[in-house]
């Protein structure tokens, strides 16, 4: 019997009550076949097309990342078309650095926690996305915590950078750095202490509190054994 099979988080990732359950028009789980992954690219391909036109091209094939045993890729699938909405990749420095701390000097103070960096999120056009991407950040949080992440690091350029202040992020000081792996676009460094995270969005009157710790969503479909072979161990 593989070793993971039992393994799933031992709480819930919220303090609050969850107060109702919520059916969404996609769902989310974390890609484990090379069909998942394409799709995982195609929709990431057409959303950098339509924000970076200079970057869609490169970005039709899967990258090296994608394959690399330290990564989870998040796939949002619509339900009644099967067409892939959104994804998300998620690193971990349990077995080397995150690519931003070659990129970044400032995140050196916090080379010795748990980090996971999220990059490459992608989201189709249309009424939907802001639940989709609501709904990616959702399932990375709740997978850094489950798996113990101290913090959750990520590149903002600057169409991003106030959605992640809004969530009260931590922005590092100094101001935006250039990112090779986002060509070259400056970026501003923002770090999550996961386990301030509910706390933040409830103190800020942020929607994702509700959407995230009273909501229950059966349709984000998390692989657990999977999740913690990739970053447990």
């Amino acid at each position: 019997m593989n070793r993971f099979n039992e393994l799933r988080p031992t709480q819930r990732a919220y303090g609050a009550v969850a107060e109702r359950t919520e059916r969404l028009p996609f769902t989310i789980r974390v890609v484990t076949t090379p069909q998942d992954l394409a799709k995982a690219v195609e929709i990431r391909a057409s959303a950098y097309s339509r924000h970076l036109p200079a970057m869609g091209p490169a970005l039709q094939a899967p990258e090296a990342e994608d394959l690399a045993t330290d990564v989870l890729v998040l796939l949002a699938e619509r339900k009644f078309d099967a067409q892939p909405v959104g994804s998300m990749r998620l690193q971990s420095n349990v077995r080397r650095p995150l690519r931003l701390e070659g990129e970044a000097p400032r995140l050196q103070p916090y080379a010795n926690s748990r980090m996971v960096e999220s990059t490459r999120l992608g989201v189709g056009p249309g009424p939907e996305s802001k639940l989709v991407t609501a709904t990616l950040i959702k399932a990375a949080y709740e997978i850094c915590h489950a798996v113990g992440i101290d913090y959750n690091v990520i590149g903002g350029r600057r169409a991003m950078a106030p959605i992640f202040r809004a969530m009260r992020f931590d922005e590092l000081a100094g101001g935006p750095v250039p990112i090779s792996f986002g060509n070259n676009i400056p970026h501003w460094i923002f770090v999550l202490p996961i386990r301030e995270f509910e706390s933040r969005l409830r103190d800020s009157k942020h929607w994702y509190f509700e959407y995230f710790a009273r909501t229950v969503h059966p349709d984000v479909e998390i692989d657990w054994p999977f999740v913690f072979s990739t970053f447990k161990y």
